[in-house]
Formats: structure tokens, C-alpha cells, sequence
């Protein structure tokens, strides 16, 4: 990976290889590298990007009559061998014959300029990472095509380079990743691309690492997915087992809502703070905060604790570390004073005095955290339903207290105000956007506006706002 002379920033050149029937993979690659990467707050000021290949549309190779296609590819572009990582991508040709006078080692001719590419990078001396793509959709060849002898010769050239990635007892010599589609190609080129350049810049640029001092907590800023995944597993395993079995979420799928949010898949304003505290070496807590800057709302979504080795280090020590450096963050990023959004299991609707006084716990502590960031901590007085999270929903909708912390707080707020509290949690917290199916998201989202509407529908011209002793006192 060369240095840039301007600035010493890293740039990642990524050469792309296939014949000329997979265009649109050609296209969907250099888009991801140019203009997608190159923009994530994860590699910006870390990494730059240059896509090689020889039909960029912004730079496209000229083709010269006294030589091969080949040559003035290679006279004009840097060859694979020097690049950081080569693509290779297949599905229905191998591509044209290299002329005769271009032989192997073994004196042997190429089939094509593509598996002179694969074995250019293959065999260079600084042996960049090849990721190579197979598009399994069968090719369609008509019975009449002029063609067809040709195209079928072409699809089992590929068939015969994929068989070296194969030992003679079928076990696998090589990596070749699958795709359907060109969509599918695309997701997983992008899943594959980041976790390399994670690779590449190796673990001194990784977001979100805390130096850990012996005896003390520290809590970790995760701002990169691919490098933390296992971490951010862990963190969100230890709050699943502070919940009841059935209430537990799938926990793939909360990790995968991690990398969506991490990834900016959300969109710029929305932001995710992830934080994580740990104690000689191990996890003791973690925090999740979904901040929506344009609408200055944020709301703490997970917040789990456990008692460290040390009789000194409680779990409420583990949670006040997390508050401060949720403020922290926020003071670094220079970010305004945000309206704070909490839920908890409501305290009157305990099954027996033991879990109620849990539930009063967790209250309190997020009201001694609220002055972390000079905000005042109050529940609203009313009937607020959770939307069912798992859908199709087959349950109802779960009664619970609804906590809002802001600055200036006092007695009620105006019938607007709660009203503008209910809608963004509804609406954006609880948007449809989590789904990808157009009919889950429009069910979903007639779900959360009927009990919008129900709710706002019973309040009162002011609501009371319930101080932490008075919430203790019904």
C-alpha cells in the first residue's frame, strides 16, 4: 500500500479483471471503490481509493492499432502484480486468447488477458490479496445463436480455470466466492472490500480502542465494525442475558443493525454511539445510544452492566463510566445538546416487589447519569405501548414507562411537545426502514401510526412529568 505524497494517507489500489460479459459487476466495483468507500467515516482520512481497470469511463485506456489490447493495457495501467489487491471476476467467458508470441514459463499460451492478470498478481513478489467471483446464473444461449459453439467453448474454459481452486478428492485448494447476481455480487463485494481494508491498515487504525489501565474500567468508543465484530457480539450477548429468554432479540440481528449503523446505511443523520467498557481485559458493560441529529432526539437503546473482579468496580461504577464517556463522545464529535429518549419495563406493572425494585434501579441510575450531560431526568404520565419488534407480529404491543431527559425540566410539558416526543419515537426510532420487504415495511408502519394515533389521541392539553421519587412513591 503506497503513501500518498500530499499527506501520507495510504492509497489502496484495487485492480479489476474480468472478460467483457460481466459489465455490470465491472460498473457495480469501481461505483463501491470510488464512491462509497472512499466516503465512509471509517476510512476517510485513513485510506484512499484508486479503481484500476481499463474501461474506467473517467480514464479509459487508449487502445493503440500496432499493439495488442493487452499490451496497451499494461503499457497504461499498473500492472496486478504491483497493485494491493486484484478482483477477478467470471461467469459465462474467459475472454480472448493472447497472441502466440506471449507465452508462460512453461511455454504454454494464455487463454486469455484475464488469466494473465490472475497469474501476473499470482506471481509477483509482493503477492497482493485475489479475491476471485464466480457468477453461478446460468448464461442464456439461444438454439440458433451463430455463436453458440463459441459460447459454449467460452463457459467451459471458465469451468476448467475454476477446477484448479479444486484437489483431486473435491476438497477446496482456493477460495472462489459465489454470487447469483449482480446485486448479490455487490453486497458481498462490499462486505469483502471493508474487512480488507481493515486487514490492510492493521489494528493501530482501528476506531474505538481504549488503552486499558490496570485496576481501572475503560471504555471504548467503537466507531468500525469489521475490525470489532467479535466485540460488539460479545457486548451485545452480555445484555441479552440481563432479559427473560422470551424476550431476548435474535442476536445476528442485532449485531447485523450494528453494521448497518456503523456502515451510515441509516443515512448521515443518524448516528450511533457504541460504547463499551471493559475490566482487566474483559467486557463489564456496554451502551448503545441512536442519536438523530437533524431532529436533536437521541435515544439510549442498551445499557447492561456487570460486576467486575474487583469488590471496588460495581456494576453501577461500569454504568457511570459508560454515561461519561457517552458525554465525551459527544463533546468530541461537537455535537449540540441532545433531547434524551429511554424505555424501561414499567415499575407499577412488576410481577412481584423484588422486580419492581430492579426496574426502580435502572431509573435511578439513568437519573444520576442525566447530569453527565446538565440535562433533568423525568417520566412521562402516560399509557406509552411499544411497537411489536419482531414482525409479523404475533403478540401485543408491551406496556412501558417512557423516559425523556432534556435540559430545564420541570413539572409538564404542552400537549405539542409530548406529542413531537411520540411521533419521532414512533416514526423514525421505530421506522419502517429496519425492514427490506416493501409489504413487512407498509404493515409495520400502519402498525406504529395506530398507536400514535391512539396515544396522542388521549393526551391531556399538559402532561405530567414524574420525578424519580415520585415514579418510587406509586
Amino acid at each position: 500500500m503506497a503513501d500518498t505524497m500530499a499527506d501520507s494517507v495510504p492509497l489502496l489500489r484495487i485492480f479489476i479483471s474480468s472478460p467483457g460479459d460481466v459489465r455490470e459487476e465491472r460498473d457495480l466495483a469501481r461505483a463501491l471503490i470510488k464512491d462509497e468507500l472512499a466516503y465512509l467515516p471509517a476510512f476517510r482520512g485513513r485510506v484512499t481509493f484508486e479503481a484500476v481497470s481499463w474501461d474506467d469511463p473517467a480514464a479509459r485506456v487508449a487502445m493503440l492499432a500496432n499493439e495488442t489490447p493487452q499490451e496497451s493495457v499494461n503499457r497504461s495501467l499498473p500492472r496486478p502484480a504491483t497493485c494491493d489487491l486484484v478482483l477477478l471476476i467470471l461467469w459465462s467467458r474467459m475472454g480472448t486468447p493472447l497472441p502466440e508470441v506471449v507465452r508462460k514459463p512453461n511455454g504454454d499460451g494464455y487463454v486469455s488477458g484475464t488469466e494473465w492478470e490472475y497469474l501476473d498478481a499470482k506471481t509477483s513478489p509482493f503477492k497482493p490479496p485475489i479475491l476471485i467471483y464466480h457468477r453461478t446464473e446460468e448464461p442464456k444461449v439461444g438454439l440458433r445463436d451463430p455463436l453458440r459453439a463459441e459460447k459454449v467453448e467460452q463457459f467451459e474454459r471458465v469451468g476448467k480455470f475454476l477446477e484448479q481452486f479444486r484437489n483431486p478428492d473435491g476438497s477446496l485448494a482456493g477460495g472462489v466466492n459465489e454470487y447469483a447476481v449482480p446485486a448479490d455480487f455487490r453486497a458481498l463485494l462490499r462486505q469483502h472490500l471493508e474487512e480488507m481494508v481493515w486487514r490492510r491498515l492493521g489494528p493501530s487504525h482501528w476506531g474505538g480502542t481504549a488503552e486499558a489501565v490496570p485496576g481501572e474500567i475503560a471504555v471504548a468508543h467503537i466507531e468500525d465494525f469489521v475490525g470489532n465484530k467479535e466485540r460488539i457480539r460479545a457486548a451485545l450477548a452480555l445484555y441479552e442475558e440481563r432479559i427473560p429468554p422470551d424476550e431476548r432479540y435474535d442476536l445476528e440481528q442485532m449485531v447485523d443493525l450494528v453494521r448497518r449503523h456503523l456502515s451510515d446505511e441509516f443515512g448521515p443523520a443518524w448516528k450511533m454511539h457504541f460504547l463499551i467498557a471493559t475490566f482487566e481485559e474483559a467486557i463489564a458493560g456496554m451502551l448503545i445510544c441512536y442519536e438523530d441529529v437533524a431532529s436533536n432526539f437521541a435515544f439510549i437503546s442498551y445499557l447492561a452492566a456487570r460486576k467486575t473482579a474487583s469488590r471496588g468496580k460495581k456494576p453501577r461504577d461500569v454504568s457511570e463510566h459508560l454515561g461519561s464517556g457517552l458525554a465525551e463522545v459527544r463533546r468530541k464529535l461537537g455535537l449540540p445538546g441532545a433531547r434524551f429518549i429511554f424505555e424501561v419495563d414499567h415499575p407499577a406493572l412488576a410481577p412481584d416487589r423484588k422486580e419492581r425494585a430492579r426496574r426502580l434501579g435502572r431509573i435511578r441510575l439513568f437519573n444520576e447519569l442525566a447530569p453527565y450531560e446538565s440535562l433533568h431526568l423525568r417520566a412521562l404520565d402516560i399509557r406509552y405501548l411499544q411497537p411489536i419488534l419482531q414482525w409479523p407480529g404475533t403478540g401485543r404491543p408491551k406496556e412501558l414507562m417512557l423516559c425523556y431527559a432534556a435540559a430545564g425540566l420541570q413539572n409538564s410539558l404542552p400537549k405539542a411537545d409530548v406529542a413531537e416526543i411520540l411521533r419521532w419515537t414512533y416514526t423514525a426510532l421505530y421506522g419502517d426502514d429496519i425492514f427490506e420487504d416493501p409489504s413487512t415495511r407498509a404493515e409495520y408502519r400502519k402498525h406504529t401510526w395506530e398507536l400514535l394515533d391512539a396515544i396522542i389521541g388521549n393526551l391531556p392539553e399538559r402532561v405530567a412529568l414524574l420525578r424519580y421519587e415520585e415514579i418510587a412513591a406509586r
